[in-house]
């Protein structure tokens, strides 16, 4: 036998909203946990560091510019994508960072005549309060337009 639960919305005893679903059968969940960020802004990050993002384009109340606070425990997807400004024979080297330690990266060796992009991605399994950042380990990157760096993240469960 099947059951049938025929609701608008859930929300906490609290009266926050949870989950809502229109006529059509689309959920919004408004209090999703994630972020976008981009580093738009004219001028080249040198490696050392972790990344500054000027345009926040979406936002959940742990994202700073700079480091994400996980604001629960559970499993989050981290991304990052970047574009390298030196047109040098020399590597370039991004990464994400939990708690200050850099735990995926992504390499590339630069040619003279291009400018390489790396991307680097996590799941993560993070408790409250724990401390996410981009960082730009080696080489520089361009950050120019919409074509400079980025960064997203948001909870999984």
């Amino acid at each position: 036998m099947a059951s049938t639960l025929k609701v608008n919305e859930l929300q906490h005893t609290g009266g926050t909203s949870a989950l809502t679903v229109n006529s059509s059968g689309v959920i919004n969940l408004p209090q999703a946990i994630a972020f976008m960020a981009q580093k738009t802004d004219a001028t080249t990050h040198s490696a050392g560091g972790n990344i500054t993002f000027n345009s926040t384009i979406t936002a959940h109340s742990g994202w700073n510019g700079t480091t994400f606070t996980c604001p629960v425990a559970g499993k989050y997807r981290f991304h990052m994508s970047a574009h390298m400004q030196s047109m040098s024979n020399s590597g370039f080297q991004i990464g994400i960072a939990k708690g200050g330690s850099v735990v995926v990266i992504a390499y590339a060796y630069n040619a003279t005549s291009t400018r390489e992009r790396n991307s680097c991605e996590a799941i993560l399994s993070c408790a409250a309060g724990d401390a996410i950042t981009f960082r730009l380990i080696e080489g520089d990157v361009y950050a120019g337009g919409n074509q400079g760096v980025y960064c997203t993240g948001h909870l999984l469960g």
